[in-house]
């Protein structure tokens, strides 16, 4: 049993040297010497139990670099099973392991690479058994190429399984194939309102024909859990029939949606965000904002948002033109469209309006456009409010000193970067001469291939 959890490349001996790093922790923040520096095999209870805990949360794989978890860059994974090591090393580590629940409540299973499974229903039976009344954190995944000797129901077998402890879900992540989406609306058909403690929601749709009623089905009766704080849904599918106003927007506290969405769509359901402290909104693909929206769109405020990320095919920042955010500290936002001139786009006008209605405290400001000109970032430079602003960023895949540089052939292919840069440094040094700014950095942009540009990333500096 015990081999059936336990993943490649995860020893007995590693388990033991990252346990040994727990101690040295708590020797560091003041737990008495001689405690810690006791062999392991003495430890006392309490502080077995903590380390043992430590090593489960810390082998978790995080799906994504975003602030929060997200299946928008789908990463397979399977949560390792300290648990089932911990029984390996000795008695009374058993004993310990055994009796607390708590270690049995993380669970990832199902087809997990396409070059072999992942753990056993009988192993996954074996872990909810131990969890005993716990509130459950599951992951489920179907591959989209299964292993020859995997069994092809292995991921459906497994969700049924979970299903068995459903009124325990208390975290839930799904990347849903057609025969997955099938099986869930099965089960929430019958389930009668017992997904009542369920706070968190991942959910991803592989590839491939999905029936969209059964995709509706599910996802409005998920969605419509009262319980429901945290919601990051990956639905760049092509699903346009869907209601995303199912969506309970203002209950949320954490939502991350990959979707496409129209101008006019993103301020209408932020609008509606006056719960949520973080927000991102990622549109996969393009879709045109030339449909003008409503000028006379009231200003709204939401008092509680601290984090937004817009990352889309159309300009960003005119969203910014129909908000206030008093308590907004972490602002990103992302143009990808790459097929116009940026002259006209990321309209400092626009962010200067929205400075001085909302007198946020912005700690960490990015903006990523494909084709923004020097010029406009000078004019993003010269607000005042900007200054305030510890770490401001702004970055395009070449950086364009006017109109005449765009179609300039030093920008294209492997020039891009290093003309990119090269022109950072130039326009820098003439800034930082003016002294009419804080001082100006550059330094790399992993998102453009090129250069952020302005201050606050002094310790990576290019020279």
């Amino acid at each position: 049993m015990t081999q059936q959890l336990i993943p490649t490349g995860f020893s007995e001996q590693s388990l033991v040297k990252r346990a040994r790093g727990s101690i040295q922790l708590l020797e560091e923040t003041g737990t008495d010497s001689r405690t810690v520096r006791a062999s392991i095999k003495d430890l006392p209870v309490e502080l077995l139990v903590y380390i043992f805990q430590e090593c489960v949360e810390q082998e978790i794989p995080r799906l994504s670099p975003q602030p929060f978890r997200s299946y928008l860059y789908p990463t397979v994974g399977v949560v390792p099973s300290p648990p089932m090591v911990f029984l390996q090393i000795c008695r009374r580590w058993r004993d310990v392991a055994y009796s607390t629940s708590s270690l049995w409540t993380s669970l990832s299973g199902g087809e997990i690479y396409w070059d072999r499974s992942g753990p056993t229903i009988p192993a996954m039976r074996y872990c909810l058994d131990r969890s005993k009344q716990a509130p459950l954190h599951l992951r489920l995944y179907s591959s989209r190429r299964r292993h020859r000797d995997a069994e092809p129901s292995r991921a459906n077998e497994m969700l049924r399984l979970f299903a068995t402890e459903i009124s325990r879900w208390r975290s839930f992540s799904i990347a849903f194939d057609e025969g997955l989406v099938e099986t869930m609306a099965a089960i929430l058909s019958c389930s009668h309102g017992q997904v009542d403690r369920l706070e968190e929601l991942e959910v991803y749709f592989h590839p491939g024909p999905i029936p969209m009623q059964s995709v509706a089905s599910v996802l409005s009766s998920l969605l419509s859990r009262k319980s429901l704080q945290r919601l990051y849904l990956n639905y760049s599918r092509d699903f346009t029939t869907f209601n995303f106003q199912l969506v309970p927007w203002n209950r949320l506290n954490e939502i991350l949606i990959q979707a496409r969405f129209s101008l006019e769509e993103c301020v209408r359901y932020l609008s509606q965000c006056s719960s949520a402290s973080r927000v991102s909104l990622y549109s996969p693909y393009p879709l045109s904002d030339l449909v003008p929206i409503c000028p006379d769109l009231p200003i709204t405020t939401l008092p509680n948002l601290s984090s937004l990320i817009l990352s889309q095919q159309w300009d960003a920042i005119k969203v910014l033109e129909f908000f206030d955010l008093p308590s907004l500290r972490h602002l990103t936002l992302r143009t990808n469209d790459t097929s116009r001139h940026g002259g006209w786009r990321g309209q400092p006008s626009i962010f200067k309006r929205f400075l001085e209605r909302s007198k946020c405290s912005i700690a960490h400001l990015t903006i990523l456009d494909p084709r923004i000109l020097m010029s406009t970032v000078v004019e993003y430079f010269k607000i005042p409010a900007l200054h305030r602003i510890p770490r401001v960023g702004f970055s395009s895949s070449r950086v364009c000193l006017d109109e005449r540089e765009v179609g300039n052939p030093l920008y294209a292919g492997h020039d891009e970067v290093r003309a990119s840069r090269n022109a950072a440094l130039q326009v820098r040094a003439l800034l930082n001469a003016q002294r009419l700014f804080p001082r100006i950095h550059t330094w790399k942009c992993p998102e453009t291939r090129g250069s952020y540009f302005g201050w606050g990333g002094a310790d990576e500096e290019i020279e």
